[in-house]
């Protein structure tokens, strides 16, 4: 038991050194939500010993369902080369079951922070083929560059009104136009380095988060909780 919780407490320490290299301000809403939950989790891990109380035994009385979901679990492991030599009574495959989603969505923030519909969705892409995971990701990446064209293509004008004095209009020069990019250079999405390139990153990572949120929007709306 020592030892799994020193391995855990010792991946959380990764995670957040990696996402404290980048900078919390810098971090993106779901990167900060990862960051606060693995810190909560370290903390929790380091004051509590799992070892420290009375172990009991606990008696399962399956449903239907439930006996159906185990049988599929002993098909699994029948057909699961890991895990076929080996002799697992009832008992063990509920244990794999709970120490499986522990390590693959407990112990891992990217995961743990998703709500359950999130989660689901995350596990399809990932059964998903190389291929086919690329396709997906540029058909997404390909939308959000739709979407920031239609934005810019709607400030094309020379000029923006930005503030109205004494119920006058006042505009200010448009802060994308085609004149800025003939002066400081050509700029695309590709120069990453770019105004443009930064512009659209920024723009990108807003747009999902947007698009999450107005999911989360529509499944309250039907009667869908979200897991947050």
């Amino acid at each position: 038991m020592l030892n799994n919780q020193t391995n855990d407490l010792s991946f959380l320490t990764k995670k957040i050194n990696t996402l404290n290299k980048k900078g919390y301000e810098k971090l993106t809403n779901t990167e900060k939500n990862e960051y606060d939950y693995a810190i909560e989790l370290q903390s929790y891990l380091s004051n509590n010993s799992a070892g420290s109380e009375n172990l009991r035994t606990i008696n399962i009385k399956n449903n239907a369902k439930e006996e159906w979901y185990l049988y599929l679990m002993k098909y699994w492991k029948a057909t699961n080369k890991d895990l076929s030599i080996q002799s697992i009574s009832k008992a063990g495959l509920y244990k794999f079951a709970l120490q499986f989603f522990v390590e693959t969505v407990v112990l891992n923030p990217s995961n743990a922070t998703l709500d359950t519909a999130s989660l689901k969705q995350k596990f399809k892409e990932e059964k998903k083929t190389i291929a086919d995971r690329k396709m997906s990701y540029q058909l997404n990446r390909l939308e959000a560059m739709l979407s920031f064209v239609m934005m810019m293509e709607q400030r094309q004008a020379e000029f923006l009104p930005s503030q109205i004095i004494d119920q006058t209009i006042v505009t200010e020069p448009n802060p994308i136009t085609a004149d800025e990019i003939k002066i400081n250079g050509t700029e695309t999405d590709q120069n990453i380095d770019s105004k443009l390139g930064s512009a659209f990153e920024a723009y990108a990572k807003q747009w999902r988060i947007d698009k999450e949120n107005n999911r989360k929007k529509l499944n309250q709306k039907k009667g869908k909780l979200n897991n947050d």
